[in-house]
């Protein structure tokens, strides 16, 4: 009997540890897939602070005595998957950040009793339904607003929410949890490279390209480019600039040919605040490769962007400049290598392994102010936030030959 109960305890931690992931140690970026306006897992692996499963300990239920477990709910999906940033497909799981632990999980019944309740932008139910939901809304209940997408693609008018939503969680920076694509951080003294790099070495190509979603601004200033120097395009539109090399996405294959390169177009296809993605922090930066940038963002606010990482369209007064300027660099190793002297301080990080650490710590906060969104849709709305920038890079395309 005492050999059986043993065993069935021994079952029960095991099925635990498989359904509850012990830390938040690997964090993905996540690529938007222009065709289809989805977002699908890049296998970029960096170093983040772990979120640490709550173990059954005298400790644990001592922090747990002082102060009330706070509960999350994911009210929402994720883009129709049920799995919400890196969190395994339907897990409930506890997060103890420092002396904070909180719970997070998939049940609605679990509504009234939640601190916290979690809402995708694109996956929100209609407006008279949250309005129903909202009406039995506990008065100390925080409604979060998530958002990766640009207000231009947004689904959903954000100004039908006014008044429901108290904090956001979005790559803005003024966000109540500022969550970009990706972050840096800096270099630890044992995490710098001794060794001086010449990152031109090995590079025999000029500019390339990835990109699927035609039709945009960018593209009529490649194709201005393309009339002073040789740009490589990959992805689906590749054939409209009669180019027809394949490069599929999340290969090795794939990131040894773009190794190749000086330079990388990291061109977004929304001229909008503070909106830069993966364009800029994945294929690049992760193989070595000098950005240049084209947005809405202000890419020289250093919570945006690496310093010395990049090279901004908006700094030349012509196109025909800014292709002279990347043609000296390709022939001065020197000063290309300028743009890679960040790597001496910095490192690539994310706030995606954090961010239930972020939120549960809010929670806890007493001293935040009670606050509600009654203006969502100036917030977020494609009038004040979009367009950006667009009328310096129709300049350009229009004084160039």
């Amino acid at each position: 009997m005492v050999s059986a109960i043993i065993i069935a305890t021994f079952v029960i931690i095991l099925v635990q540890r498989w359904l509850v992931p012990s830390q938040f140690a690997r964090a993905f970026l996540f690529r938007k897939e222009e065709a289809n306006s989805t977002i699908a897992k890049v296998h970029i692996e960096r170093e983040f602070p772990p979120i640490k499963e709550v173990k059954s300990s005298t400790t644990s239920k001592q922090n747990n005595n002082k102060r009330a477990l706070k509960v999350i709910l994911f009210y929402t999906t994720w883009f129709g998957r049920p799995n919400w940033l890196g969190i395994a497909q339907g897990a409930e799981f506890n997060v103890s950040c420092g002396e904070q632990t909180c719970r997070f999980t998939h049940n609605r019944d679990e509504l009234q009793r939640s601190n916290g309740v979690m809402f995708h932008g694109r996956d929100l139910p209609s407006e008279t339904v949250l309005k129903e939901v909202e009406k039995n809304k506990p008065s100390k209940q925080r409604w979060i607003y998530h958002l990766w997408e640009s207000p231009l693609n947004a689904v959903h008018n954000p100004a039908l929410f006014n008044g429901m939503f108290n904090w956001t969680m979005t790559y803005r920076v003024g966000s109540d949890i500022f969550m970009p694509y990706a972050y840096y951080g800096p270099l630890k003294s044992n995490e710098i490279d001794p060794v001086t790099k010449n990152y031109a070495e090995g590079k025999d190509k000029l500019v390339a390209w990835v990109v699927s979603h035609c039709g945009r601004l960018r593209d009529k200033f490649v194709e201005k480019l393309m009339k002073y120097i040789k740009v490589d395009i990959f992805g689906a539109c590749a054939n409209k600039f009669h180019q027809h090399e394949s490069c599929p996405r999340e290969s090795q294959d794939c990131n040894k040919k773009l190794q190749r390169y000086k330079f990388y177009l990291s061109f977004e296809n929304s001229f909008c605040i503070d909106y830069i993605t993966e364009k800029y922090w994945e294929n690049p930066l992760s193989n070595n490769i000098v950005p240049v940038v084209m947005g809405g963002a202000s890419y020289e606010d250093e919570k945006l962007a690496i310093p010395g990482s990049f090279i901004n369209v908006l700094d030349f007064e012509s196109v025909e400049a800014l292709a002279k300027y990347l043609i000296y660099l390709n022939a001065n190793d020197t000063a290309y290598n300028e743009y890679f002297s960040w790597k001496k301080k910095f490192k690539l990080t994310s706030t995606l392994s954090s961010w239930p650490c972020m939120v549960c710590e809010a929670l806890n906060d007493d001293s935040l102010p009670a606050k509600v969104y009654d203006n969502l849709g100036d917030l977020w709305g494609v009038g004040k936030n979009c367009g950006w920038n667009e009328d310096k890079i129709w300049k350009l395309i229009s004084t160039a030959n």
